[in-house]
């Protein structure tokens, strides 16, 4: 039984100290993930955007699909003391600025696929600083955005 401090982000470090070859989470292509590479995956993304001048209560954003990528993201924002800014990854143009500007999103982590999506808004988000991209294609300039790639 977990007895320590009651975080997501505190659960997972004593699993993954206790059991890191433990599966967490098995995908329908057959990946597992397990506890000990969820808890390095996410001290490094964590580290990561704390490295890019990110601090706690900062906001980032998330267009990611179910799946390894969204789960590591989600416990390294955590980690960071992040805010993570859920984003449907349907959505496009106004429907994709209004809710990065209204959480005055300072970060984005989106899907490599879904990039084209940004170029038109960024004049609408002044304080989106940094977009971290999750996947194998080629991250084109986005304009005044310091691009990363995962």
């Amino acid at each position: 039984m977990y007895d320590g401090e009651a975080t997501i982000d505190a659960a997972l470090t004593a699993r993954a100290e206790a059991e890191p070859e433990r599966r967490l989470v098995r995908f329908g292509d057959g990946g597992d993930l397990t506890l000990g590479a969820l808890d390095r995956d996410a001290t490094r993304l964590a580290d990561a955007l704390c490295a890019l001048g990110l601090r706690p209560g900062d906001k980032v954003a998330v267009m990611l699909p179910n799946g390894p990528a969204f789960l590591r993201a989600w416990m390294g924002i955590a980690r960071a003391a992040l805010g993570e800014v859920p984003l449907n990854v349907a959505l496009k143009g106004d429907l994709l600025e209004h809710p990065l500007r209204l959480a005055e999103c300072r970060a984005l982590v989106i899907a490599d696929a879904w990039l084209d999506r940004l170029p038109p808004l960024l004049a609408g988000l002044p304080l989106l600083a940094h977009v971290v991209v999750v996947g194998p294609g080629e991250a084109p300039p986005l304009a005044g955005r310091a691009v990363h790639r995962l």
